[in-house]
């Protein structure tokens, strides 16, 4: 897998262990539970996060894509 995620390739390497949901008010534990789940993924649905700078959003899409890789 490692040939797939490149350290040049992804500016954020934390994965969602290291996710504090209490930075983003907006989302709660049981959608960030469903959002690990992956079903968006087998459903081919996108997933559009919004919200001011700084809470979050890209750590958790970046999060979310290397979980996919590593356990999909």
């Amino acid at each position: 897998m490692s040939n797939r995620v490149g350290e040049k390739f992804w500016l954020y390497t934390e994965g969602l262990d290291v996710f504090d949901v209490n930075d983003l008010p907006s989302l709660s534990m049981k959608q960030l539970n469903q959002l690990k789940e992956m079903t968006w993924l087998d459903e081919n649905y996108n997933l559009i996060f919004l919200g001011p700078s700084g809470v979050g959003k890209t750590h958790l899409s970046v999060a979310l894509g290397l979980e996919a890789i590593y356990n999909k």
